[in-house]
């Protein structure tokens, strides 16, 4: 443990309160302090006169023979008597049980003279599903004298509902082991300014106070300024692209049928922002604009003449152009939804307390029929003023 350690003071109180819970499991990433945590609680419980037990795992100890082996170790250093002939499994048997071993070690703790506190760090190495088999058999028929304490990055294989149920069991996670604020203003006047004064420490406090529950910390750099080399939401785009592999012509068709119409739509609008405000009028003005661009596809497919031709035609009756119906529908239809949420114009206004919804509807749709046509037909353009009055 480091001499600029800062001591995690709230979560040894933790530990102390929960001294006989049978099970603690730290998890987090890496840098979260856990290793810290559990040398710190370590000395405590020395200090205490408990019988100790560390056990620092790497990723040789991920197997049952090599994990048996080196626990024996850790448990004779803490004073259990453990006999020679213990049923150790071999090294090569892969499929050897641990229910021997874990028999002969229930009944070596049960030998003990004095409780025993096993620290385990690093459990995350451990992939062989016969090691958490091991550590779950001292809960389910052990004596009450063995105190596990297992810090790992990922959560283990472990049966914990029934230490839950029975308050035998303590977790920390990534929230708890972030900094107060007394252990931020410890770190950082060892390690950064010992003049601080409270007033910046907070403001640090604040700025990083996310820093250790991140989830993406480990992608940080090691310096002594943390860079993230990821975006906070980059897993988001990791599911797109892992969704594009499975379908890689996704792109290729929303750029014919999505991308290309509203490209030409915004080419066309200007790159310039809207010309109103709130959301229920840029509705109506992006509603008219795909309206208008609709009915420009329209003369484009029948041409001029027909397109008249079909506005002349009753305005919007059956007689008419069933598709040009349509789109004047729909383009009246937004502008009556979203006057209810803002200033319309008078007539509309007036007319909506008149008469039905779907009236008030077919009145917009000829008045736009109407506009269309004498817009088309005298080559001017559109003045907003003549939507003051009706005709």
């Amino acid at each position: 443990m480091g001499v600029r350690s800062v001591l995690r003071q709230h979560l040894l109180y933790r530990l102390q309160q929960s001294r006989r819970c049978r099970l603690v499991l730290v998890s987090g990433g890496a840098g979260y302090g856990k290793t810290t945590l559990l040398a710190q609680w370590r000395r405590e419980l020395l200090k205490s006169g408990e019988h100790v037990a560390w056990l620092s795992l790497v990723a040789e100890d991920g197997q049952l023979a090599p994990f048996c082996a080196s626990l024996i170790g850790a448990l004779r250093e803490a004073g259990v008597p453990i006999d020679e002939a213990l049923p150790c499994p071999a090294g090569a048997d892969r499929a050897s049980s641990p229910e021997p071993f874990a028999w002969a070690l229930v009944n070596a703790l049960a030998k003990a003279p004095h409780d025993v506190h096993l620290l385990i760090d690093d459990l995350h190495h451990v992939d062989d599903p016969e090691v958490h088999r091991l550590l779950q058999a001292p809960f389910d028929c052990g004596p009450d004298r063995l105190y596990l304490l297992l810090a790992s990055r990922s959560a283990p294989g472990l049966l914990l509902g029934r230490l839950r149920a029975s308050c035998d069991l303590l977790e920390i996670e990534c929230a708890d082991l972030r900094f107060d604020f007394h252990e931020s203003l410890s770190f950082l006047k060892d390690n950064l300014d010992a003049t601080i004064d409270a007033d910046g420490a907070h403001w640090m406090h604040a700025l990083a106070d996310g820093c250790p529950a991140c989830a993406i910390k480990d992608q940080c750099t090691t310096g002594d300024y943390r860079r993230i080399r990821r975006w906070e939401h980059e897993e988001v785009f990791e599911r797109v692209q892992q969704r594009l592999d499975k379908k890689p012509e996704a792109m290729t068709l929303r750029r014919r049928t999505v991308e290309h119409v509203f490209g030409t739509l915004k080419h066309w609008m200007g790159s310039t922002h809207f010309l109103t405000k709130t959301l229920a009028h840029v509705g109506t003005e992006m509603s008219l604009h795909v309206l208008a661009y609709n009915l420009k596809r329209v003369i484009a497919v029948l041409s001029m003449r027909k397109t008249m031709k079909a506005v002349r035609q009753l305005g919007i009756s059956k007689r008419g152009d069933a598709y040009l119906r349509t789109l004047l529908m729909h383009g009246a239809r937004a502008v009556v939804i979203r006057s209810k949420d803002g200033p319309t114009w008078p007539w509309l206004t007036a007319l909506l307390q008149r008469r039905p919804y779907s009236v008030a509807v077919a009145a917009v749709a000829n008045k736009l029929a109407r506009t269309i046509w004498a817009v088309l037909a005298r080559g001017q353009a559109w003045h907003p003023e003549a939507w003051q009055t009706t005709h």
